[in-house]
């Protein structure tokens, strides 16, 4: 049996009731969540065929009252959640985004659907798309081991490493561990074959992006915008912080108890505007700013770990809800095929990889069978950051939710459950 095959007969609906933190703030408790859940309504839509007129105005109605309760939900999570935006994909296309609470709890600004937020690993979906159009202009072979493209002195002593392929490192089975220790020797090990099993890899992504930037001659910020953020007209995303973002950027907020401070991506370019001053950081290369940062802080070493670098494709996304929707309607059929290929978009959506009997991987997002369809999804995490996005590979529906704060995954079950109708396996993870 093929992994595809394998994939397909273990994925299956998941409708149980994802368990609640009981260490939720004594006003926002499991009974009041739940409440407003219901609220939002559950069940309705399914069993229904895709692309009906009754359907799609009951999921716009279904998204209505999604938007009517997210004020009462603002109001619940504000104790620990300052902040979040909002947005929801209807028949493939982009249908609102709202923003709700503060951008800072020091000051009080209030967050809109313009607000920059730090999306964590959602950015490694969009390099993924980004890797897919390169693929199909003959740019790079994703079966082809990476080391023949560009080999690291960090996986030399594991001849492992040899077979390491950037299909590998879309699907997580690089077999490479997720990041390499903050100090001592800071040497790169895999801790399983390549291929073989799930093995979630920011450090993968980050190999696969300086080999792009190889074979291309493209920095990866700069990429990043030819080939994903100014097709779908995201004017409010990069791969680096850039000034204009300062007027409306949501602070990051590690405890409730602790004041809002810079976020990871912000702080790396203020660094960086100092080391490389006269250059634009879309257009830094990896290995450039690695040299930067090795010439001016020696006490880093002689290969500084990823994250302190300015542009981490796994990593290092700024967005707001609004934009990263558009990229999630890219990716429904109603609306893909002028930003890929048909053959594309279905080898994205199909299972490569099992991870448990619910979800598997396809490339660059997580796959799960639900109640009445198939879905695809992804969160992130940064420090003092959380996002989430989750649609229907049909093009139905979608939701993106991105957060200032810690705790912001305690969102994903109200907001995700409440437009697609079920308790899937994607708020369990």
């Amino acid at each position: 049996m093929s992994n595809q095959d394998e994939a397909r007969s273990v994925m299956i609906a998941n409708t149980r009731e994802p368990p609640m933190d009981d260490g939720l703030t004594s006003s926002w408790s499991r009974r009041e969540l739940l409440t407003l859940v219901a609220g939002v309504g559950l069940g309705g839509c399914v069993g229904r065929q895709s692309g009906s007129g009754s359907e799609v105005d009951a999921w716009v109605a279904r998204s209505a009252k999604l938007r009517e309760r997210l004020p009462q939900l603002e109001s619940y999570a504000a104790s620990t959640i300052p902040g979040f935006g909002v947005a929801v994909v209807l028949d493939g296309q982009v249908a609102w985004s709202d923003g709700y609470g503060v951008r800072s709890s020091a000051d009080g600004r209030p967050v809109d659907s313009s607000t920059v937020f730090e999306l964590g690993s959602l950015t490694k979906p969009l390099f993924t798309a980004a890797v897919v159009r390169l693929r199909d202009r003959g740019i790079i072979d994703l079966d082809r081991p990476l080391s023949a493209y560009m080999r690291l002195p960090e996986l030399e002593h594991d001849p492992r490493a040899e077979r390491v392929t950037g299909r590998h490192v879309l699907t997580q089975t690089s077999g490479l561990l997720n990041w390499r220790p903050f100090s001592g020797e800071r040497r790169l090990e895999l801790v399983a074959e390549p291929g073989q099993e799930f093995t979630y890899s920011g450090e993968a992504f980050v190999w696969l992006q300086r080999v792009i930037e190889h074979v291309t001659g493209t920095a990866t910020g700069e990429l990043i915008r030819q080939e994903v953020l100014d097709p779908l007209e995201m004017s409010r995303s990069s791969l680096v912080f850039r000034d204009e973002m300062l007027s409306n950027y949501a602070m990051a907020h590690l405890d409730a108890d602790d004041p809002p401070e810079k976020g990871q991506v912000l702080r790396r370019a203020e660094q960086f505007g100092e080391l490389l001053p006269a250059r634009d950081l879309e257009t830094v290369s990896y290995d450039e700013a690695s040299e930067a940062l090795v010439e001016t802080r020696p006490d880093r070493g002689p290969t500084p770990h990823p994250v302190w670098l300015p542009s981490n494709i796994a990593g290092h996304l700024v967005s707001t809800a609004a934009d990263y929707a558009r990229f999630v309607a890219a990716l429904m059929p109603q609306s893909s095929e002028a930003f890929l290929e048909k053959e594309s978009l279905e080898e994205i959506m199909s299972p490569h990889t099992v991870i448990n009997p619910y979800v598997s991987v396809g490339l660059g997002w997580r796959l799960e069978r639900t109640a009445d369809s198939h879905a695809f999804w992804h969160s992130g995490y940064n420090s003092g950051f959380h996002s989430f996005a989750f649609a229907d590979t049909a093009g139905r529906y979608g939701v993106v939710l991105v957060t200032n704060s810690d705790r912001g995954d305690r969102l994903r079950w109200p907001v995700i459950a409440g437009l697609s109708g079920a308790a899937e396996a994607a708020l369990l993870s």
